[in-house]
C-alpha cells in the first residue's frame, strides 16, 4: 500500500472543539476531527477549507499549522498526517458525510469524548503542550516551528525520517538528516519538533 497524507482540522469556537465519531474506516469508533486526503496539488489551507465544508457545511478561518506525524498505528495503512488549527467562521455544524461520520459536536479541551482517533491524541496533546515523552527538549526546541517547516513538502520530511542517516548529539536529541533536509524529533519518535532546510 501507498503512503498517504492527511489532512486534519481542530476547529475552534468558543474555546471548544469540532469532533464526531467515525465509522465506516480505520479508526472506526474514535472521535475525530474533521479532515481527509491532500489532493494533488492542493495547498494544506485549501484542503482545510474543502475538507471542513464538505463534512460539516461550516466556514473556517485563520488557519495555522500545528503538527506533522508519521502515523502506523492503522497498519497496513500508513499515513503521513498534518494537524492544521482554525477558527470557526460561520454556519452551524450538519452531518453532509453520515456514511464517513455521526453528528458533529463541539467538546471542551478538557472534556474531549473516547476514544479519540491516534491523529486527534497527537495534535491535542501537542496543542496543550503535555507532551513530556523528552525532557531533554527545552520550550523553544520542543515547540518551535520555523520557515522551513511551514515550506518543505510533507513527503520530504517523510522521506528523510524513513531514508536519512539518524543522529543523536550530546543532549540526547534525535535527527534525520538526508540531503539538505534535517528533520528533529522527539525521543519517541512520534512527532516531529524542528525541520531544516539547508541551501545556498
Amino acid at each position: 500500500m501507498e503512503t498517504k497524507i492527511g489532512i486534519g482540522v481542530m476547529v475552534f469556537k468558543d474555546g471548544k472543539v469540532l469532533m464526531a465519531r467515525r465509522k465506516g474506516s480505520h479508526g472506526q469508533g474514535e472521535y475525530a476531527f474533521p479532515g481527509g486526503h491532500l489532493e494533488y496539488m492542493e495547498g494544506f489551507e485549501e484542503c482545510a477549507r474543502r475538507e471542513v465544508r464538505e463534512e460539516c457545511g461550516i466556514e473556517i478561518e485563520d488557519i495555522e499549522f500545528l503538527l506533522i506525524a508519521n502515523v502506523v498505528k492503522y497498519a497496513p495503512k500508513h499515513y503521513v498526517h498534518i494537524t492544521l488549527t482554525a477558527k470557526w467562521k460561520n454556519g452551524e455544524p450538519v452531518n453532509r458525510e453520515p456514511e464517513k461520520s455521526e453528528a458533529w459536536a463541539w467538546y471542551s479541551l478538557d472534556e474531549l469524548p473516547e476514544p479519540a482517533f491516534e491523529m486527534c491524541s497527537l495534535s491535542v496533546r501537542s496543542y496543550t503542550r503535555d507532551n513530556t515523552t523528552d525532557p531533554s527538549l527545552g520550550e523553544k526546541d520542543k515547540y518551535q516551528v520555523t520557515d522551513d517547516r511551514r515550506s518543505i513538502p510533507p513527503v520530504y520530511v517523510e522521506r528523510t525520517i524513513c531514508y536519512g542517516e539518524k543522529r543523536v548529539d550530546d543532549k540526547g536529541r534525535v535527527s534525520y538528516s538526508l540531503g539538505d533536509v534535517t528533520v528533529g524529533v522527539t525521543s519517541d519518535e512520534r512527532r516531529v519538533y524542528h525541520v531544516r532546510y539547508e541551501h545556498d
